[in-house]
């Protein structure tokens, strides 16, 4: 989870302290600054909960990124959310298969994701 937050944080800085360039006139030239934030790895932690030994895990989640992200859309204007795969496998997520909506979907959408890839975990 301080690995993801991290790299939230430091993309989320390095992105957004580029300034607009200016024209030699001195005018801007309509640059816009875009913010890319990214996940992976999740393994079914959509939620601080083990749900093989039915006890609470703060050690990282959906729910605890959704914190960080909500944090850099409120200060950037232009912010992209991709996840690089992985999100299921672990965490007993196979309880949800059958579930409509399935939990990781519904907070994917909950926190807007613009792009999700498909990592070697989701063919498990």
């Amino acid at each position: 989870m301080k690995k993801v937050v991290g790299l939230l944080a430091v993309t989320a800085l390095a992105l957004s302290a580029c300034a607009p360039s200016t024209t030699s006139d001195g005018g801007n030239d309509d640059s816009v600054n875009v913010t890319f934030l990214g996940t992976s790895d999740i393994h079914g932690r959509y939620m601080p909960w083990d749900y093989s030994l039915d006890e609470e895990n703060t050690s990282g989640s959906l729910a605890q990124i959704a914190t960080a992200v909500k944090e850099v859309r409120e200060s950037e204007d232009n912010v992209v959310l991709v996840d690089a795969g992985d999100f299921i496998q672990d965490n007993s997520s196979e309880l949800f298969q059958d579930m409509n909506p399935h939990p990781g979907v519904s907070v994917m959408n909950d926190l807007n994701y613009d792009v999700w890839a498909i990592g070697n975990h989701e063919f498990d």
